[in-house]
């Protein structure tokens, strides 16, 4: 959990869970009847869960930000 590696894999999760979760959330209404206050708090929750997700995956025994062992994250090359 405490290497960049994992760190960029965790915030690729959490970028396209906020990008996946805002994206219909905004599609189910007309722009201009958009709460955005609380749209922006649905995103927001569902990236802290995807981040929360992730941290918990690396604590149960992973190497990777997923509850599988199916994704093994491979360290990067030096000047990467």
């Amino acid at each position: 959990m405490w290497t960049v590696v994992f760190w960029k894999a965790t915030a690729e999760r959490v970028v396209s869970t906020v990008v996946q979760t805002l994206i219909p959330t905004v599609a189910a209404t007309r722009l201009d009847l958009i709460d955005w206050g609380t749209t922006l708090w649905i995103v927001a929750g569902a990236g802290v869960l995807s981040l929360l997700k992730a941290i918990v995956a690396a604590n149960v025994g992973n190497s990777g930000p997923s509850l599988t062992s199916a994704e093994k994250l491979v360290a990067d090359a030096p000047g990467d």
